[in-house]
């Protein structure tokens, strides 16, 4: 059976215009953002692509720091065709 990160992937792939996805996080997609432009985005948890990069090698403080390189100082914006991480530590 196909992982929810692949069905999405592969919904994202068949679309016209849809933006840049991470390679090797499918299992950190969590759904698709269609922008008003037309642009169907990946939606990544914050906590699955963290826990991905650490099990992939990076150390967990340069995974968290990649991590909020892309959520807490906003370089990911829904006008972009970059990916959305979505922060749902709770916090």
């Amino acid at each position: 059976m196909m992982s929810k990160g692949h069905r999405i992937r592969d919904i994202l792939t068949s679309e016209e215009n849809y933006g840049i996805l991470y390679e090797d996080m499918d299992e950190a997609l969590i759904g698709i953002h269609r922008t008003q432009e037309g642009l169907s985005l990946g939606i990544y948890s914050y906590i699955k692509y963290t826990e991905l990069l650490i099990k992939n090698g990076m150390l967990e403080e340069d995974a968290v720091e990649c991590a909020d390189s892309y959520v807490a100082k906003g370089i990911i914006s829904v006008s972009s065709s970059y990916p959305l991480i979505i922060d749902d530590t709770g916090v």
